[in-house]
């Protein structure tokens, strides 16, 4: 349903935090954006923080007072009002009348003989005035009919005491009853207000706190029927560390709420701990933006949802400065009923927020952020002088505490342990995991904390980091790449194919695509020339290869057109031809299904494809060669698997890999066959675009790589083009609402096999033949053959995260927690034993209970099948229900559980022994179906 249908989302709240009101640009971006969701007939309320910096000096402006420093009163005032007048000056607006009368206040107030806790709030609350009403008055001039409304006339909150200074300054507040989307009237469709303040029920002004813009917006969001909260920073969103100390950090594309929590409670200054527990008990969405990129995928926070999202193994590194340690040491507090209960109402007394607690035999170990609780050497030498009665007091060196979030943290302490590094170098000031599972906290020195965020970055996230789920790009990407983002390609009209060419000399191809009339991105593609330049056998190889890369330039173009999705396809090189738009379309269509899902986006009327070239594509006739195949090598077990039964068969080849993987390069030599390898280097720009929040998402990979080994077979006389996939490819992970099946291997199963063998016959060449050595099989049955070849067991890997353009994300060849592991060892568990998988994993997955969900996952119980190269739903519950059988896995807590939910479907599984039968749809050729008789014989 379309946000315009449900009038519970046709009014929006955007919150502006200090950054994004600072100057002109910002305030132009705010008024683009305002013109765009009027125009799609929203109504709009704008809460608006204070400039950035102006609370803190108004807060100065306060501690000078109370010391009766009347020099640096002066010098905030002169600074405040030059920050105000600047701005103004920025919009050309005439503001001196407000700001004189507002400074004129200001003065009043500090002249006084004490600044009481309403006065203070009053005070603080003059940024969020000047601002607000400087945006009404620039949103005025732009023609925008924007209303100011006073938040005190909006947010409520009890009547504070007069000595309570939390009740003025740090105030629960709740919406009033005209804060309502009655508010709004056909005249005034948008409405500006100011986040931070509210009024208590006796009118006097309070505020709430740090963090109170972002609850303001989220309260008043609830209380007018929006669904959700934008709110935009000079940041993107929450990252996996704090980017401006961890220039690797990566952008977090979703939380739900319990995480985002754990990492704003831990440092992440991106949003308040207390704004998402309010958007938590008024079920509201959470949308963190960046200012200045309208369409920026930014963060999503939301409520828990069964997710790949949500099931990343450590999400974020936090870190918080500013903590202070306190060792209370008593020796004989184990024996003293009450102890801790009479040392927290102590702290509780002295109006201090206690963070981590840590008991030991004689001491108790406690963590107090120093700012938040306003702790200074006065109140620090009255706590210690109430504590002295129970015990002795010491105060330990500053201190930054470091949190690592993710679900089912418990599991994961021993690799959080290892990721500590060089802690055994300096002192560990306390250690706790959260009651929930999802979070570790370590209080280091303040003086190392840098080198161990930097260290545990690196061993926990980067290395594990998964493409297309929760992560986003890094913060040093979109750093260096936000200036080069000229143009948004999903207001694109037309995508062209533009440009397809090759250098002999180089061996290089060069393909084009662009969106509209802006500027050409450039993919290119290595080719592995052994042969000298113009050594193509004849004249209608070089055809061939000529039609094969206009065929890859075609379906490599997918991956840039996602970007965009306009509706028109331009294929500027090629004549019209209805078989390859029929073949293309199809492609699209399938090959972009999980990326539509994901981004639930319909695509049915979108591929359009237009030919506007004039060069026509006519198969060639190519002679015979001698017998030499192309292997495709992808560093797992079933091209070694492919490769073994090449060498059964007698037969001469060579091993292939597109990217520069070394593990595939150390599998490939194994074999001990020749190996080569085709270099593709994506365009730049498609990574750009990708960063300022392009659509993204999964493609089909293996229709390019058979695209351009196709190529490279025809360039270096390679007579078949050889894959591994198995027949578990065609089995889809889910499907979409209408039916249609939505298939991470889409590219690799045996329908787009026989679709571009088709094509290729039709517009490139009688051969090479390109297909799938393992088609006949199931994962089952392959992994029963690979068991056999124990020469691969220590080199090989089926984990993805080894695998990406560029380069691994792992350190070692197993991550040990994604869908590629779980799935490896459910099959391997059935051929070797359970030692000798642990072996190769690196670890016992079976007998981590934090697994249960992931492999519950591959079984079907959890959600439809990971989006992943992974088999079966059937063939996962044939392993468990076999494992379940075998008295070493009797422990295993993954299989205990696992076998609960298979029980009741036991009886409508096939049988281990059928599944490893060779099925009869496939494309081998006739040279290759002995491989199948043989396998018949053997069973």
């Amino acid at each position: 349903m379309s946000d315009t249908a449900n009038p519970k989302t046709d009014i929006q709240v955007l919150k502006f935090g200090g950054t994004s009101v600072a100057g002109l640009e910002q305030w132009q971006f705010i008024a683009d954006l305002c013109q765009q969701r009027l125009a799609d007939g929203k109504r709009l309320l704008l809460v608006c923080s204070a400039i950035a910096g102006c609370t803190d000096m108004l807060e100065s402006l306060v501690t000078a007072q109370q010391k009766s420093d009347t020099v640096s009163i002066a010098n905030v005032l002169t600074q405040l009002r030059l920050k105000h007048q600047q701005l103004a000056a920025q919009l050309k607006i005439d503001f001196a009348t407000l700001l004189d009368e507002t400074f004129v206040r200001l003065q009043g107030w500090l002249n006084g003989a004490e600044i009481s806790a309403a006065k203070h709030a009053q005070i603080l609350a003059t940024g969020e005035y000047l601002s607000t009403q400087l945006g009404q008055r620039w949103l005025l001039s732009q023609n925008l009919p924007v209303s100011w409304q006073a938040a005190t006339e909006l947010l409520t909150c009890p009547q504070p005491d007069a000595a309570d200074w939390r009740g003025f300054l740090e105030a629960d507040a709740t919406a009033q009853q005209q804060c309502s989307a009655a508010l709004f009237s056909t005249q005034s469709p948008l409405i500006i207000t100011q986040g931070f303040i509210a009024a208590s029920s006796a009118g006097n002004l309070c505020l709430l706190g740090r963090g109170g813009s972002d609850v303001s917006a989220i309260l008043m969001a609830a209380s007018v029927g929006a669904s959700k909260v934008e709110i935009f920073s000079d940041v993107p969103g929450v990252f996996s560390a704090n980017p401006h100390l961890c220039e690797r950090a990566r952008l977090l594309l979703e939380l739900d709420y319990a995480e985002a929590l754990e990492i704003a409670a831990s440092g992440a200054g991106v949003i308040h701990p207390r704004a998402i527990r309010c958007a938590e008990d008024h079920a509201l969405c959470i949308q963190l933006r960046q200012t200045g990129l309208q369409d920026s995928a930014g963060t999503s926070i939301r409520a828990p949802r069964q997710s790949v999202l949500s099931r990343q193994a450590v999400k974020a590194i936090s870190i918080r400065q500013n903590m202070l340690a306190l060792l209370l040491e008593n020796r004989d507090q184990n024996r003293k009923v009450g102890f801790l209960a009479e040392v927290f109402a102590i702290f509780s007394n002295h109006g201090l927020a206690i963070e981590q607690v840590a008991t030991s035999e004689t001491t108790t170990t406690i963590s107090l952020h120093q700012h938040e609780n306003r702790l200074n050497k006065v109140l620090l030498k009255q706590l210690k002088e109430a504590l002295r009665p129970l015990c002795k007091l010491t105060v330990l060196p500053p201190a930054t505490s470091i949190t690592v979030v993710g679900r089912g943290i418990r599991t994961r302490l021993e690799t959080i342990l290892a990721a500590m590094g060089e802690f055994d170098q300096s002192r560990l000031l306390m250690a706790s995991v959260s009651a929930n599972d999802i979070a570790c906290t370590l209080l280091v020195p303040e003086a190392d904390s840098l080198v161990y965020l930097l260290s545990m970055h690196k061993s926990l996230i980067e290395s594990a980091v998964t493409e297309g789920t929760v992560f986003g790009p890094s913060w040093s990407t979109l750093k260096s790449d936000s200036a080069r983002v000229s143009y948004d390609p999903r207001d694109a009209a037309v995508f062209h194919f533009s440009r397809c060419e090759f250098d002999q000399d180089s061996g290089i191809a060069v393909l084009g695509y662009r969106f509209d009339n802006q500027p050409e991105f450039v993919e290119t593609i290595h080719f592995n020339t052994t042969n000298k330049a113009g050594a193509f056998a004849d004249a209608n190889t070089e055809k061939a290869f000529v039609n094969a890369l206009h065929v890859l330039h075609l379906i490599a173009g997918i991956s840039y057109y996602k970007a965009g999705i306009p509706s028109r396809l331009n294929v500027d090189t090629l004549a019209d031809d209805a078989e390859l738009k029929k073949f293309l379309t199809h492609l699209y269509k399938h090959g972009l299904a999980e990326f539509a899902h994901r981004n639930e986006l319909d695509l049915s009327a979108k591929l359009n494809f237009e030919f506007a070239g004039s060069m026509e594509l006519s198969p060639q006739y190519l002679s015979s060669k001698p017998e030499h195949d192309l292997l495709a090598m992808g560093g797992g077990k079933d091209s070694l698997v492919a490769a073994e039964m090449l060498k059964s068969l007698g037969r001469t080849f060579t091993t292939v890999a597109v990217g520069s993987s070394e593990l595939i390069a150390e599998t490939a030599h194994l074999t001990g066959s020749a190996f080569i390898r085709v270099a593709r280097k994506v365009a730049p720009e498609l990574h750009y675009m990708n960063a300022a929040g392009a659509w993204n998402g999964h493609v089909p990979v293996t229709a390019i790589n058979a695209a351009i080994l196709v190529c490279q077979a025809l360039l270096a006389g390679f007579n078949n083009v050889i894959f591994a996939n198995e027949a578990s490819a065609s089995s889809p992970n889910t499907q979409t609402v209408n039916g249609e099946d939505v298939n991470h291997q889409y590219s690799k199963g045996l329908d787009y096999e026989q679709r571009f063998q088709s094509i290729l016959k039709s517009k490139v060449a009688n051969n090479p033949a390109c297909f799938s050595l393992l088609r006949p099989w199931r994962e089952l049955a392959i992994v029963e053959k690979f068991s056999h070849y124990s020469q691969y067991f220590n080199t090989f890997s089926s984990c993805n995260r080894n695998f990406h353009l560029q380069g691994s994300r792992i350190a070692g060849r197993w991550c040990g927690d994604c869908p590629k592991c779980r799935f490896a060892t459910l099959m391997l568990s059935l051929w070797l034993p359970r030692t000798a998988v642990a072996d190769i994993l690196g670890r016992d997955m079976l007998a981590d209970n934090g697994q249960t969900e992931g492999f519950a996952q591959l079984c079907g119980f959890e959600g439809h099948k990971p989006f992943e190269c992974v088999g079966e739903v059937e063939e996962s519950c044939v392993a468990v229900l076999e494992l379940s059988q075998r008295s070493d896995y009797m422990d295993s807590p993954v299989i205990i559980s696992l076998v609960d939910y298979i029980q009741p479907i036991a009886a409508s599984l096939p049988s281990l022994g059928n599944m490893l039968l060779p099925l009869n749809n496939h494309l081998l050729p006739a040279d290759f179906a002995g491989l199948i008789e043989v396998d018949k014989n053997e069973a």
